[in-house]
């Protein structure tokens, strides 16, 4: 790695630390001659802290939505317990109608 064009491309690496020590010397060694890389260094140091930043956000936010995916499962479980106790039965509820069906029929005739 030797040319001007090579040793800015490298300067993303550089900044992120995944260059090799061979070459993470060669661009230091550039960069103490070169205004120009050393001004793009510059504009690309405050990206490494925005990349923390994202990685950190996206974590709180995968946990953000577990922890809220599992409250509403647990309040949908709630609500489902609490509907099937206080709601009679199917066949108890079956009874109940027929009888009324059944009361109303007689109910009827004894009117006209």
């Amino acid at each position: 790695m030797s040319s001007h064009e090579e040793l800015r491309v490298s300067l993303g690496s550089f900044v992120l630390g995944n260059l090799d020590l061979e070459e993470h010397r060669g661009v230091e060694a550039h960069l103490r001659t070169c205004q120009a890389c050393r001004a793009e260094l510059a504009l690309l140091q405050p990206l490494t802290g925005l990349l923390d930043l994202a990685r950190t956000t996206a974590v709180d936010q995968v946990q953000a939505s577990s922890l809220l995916e599992q409250r509403v499962l647990e309040d949908h479980r709630r609500a489902s317990e609490a509907a099937a106790g206080s709601s009679p039965s199917g066949s108890v509820a079956r009874r109940r109608r027929s009888r009324w069906r059944l009361g109303r029929r007689w109910s009827m005739p004894a009117a006209g």
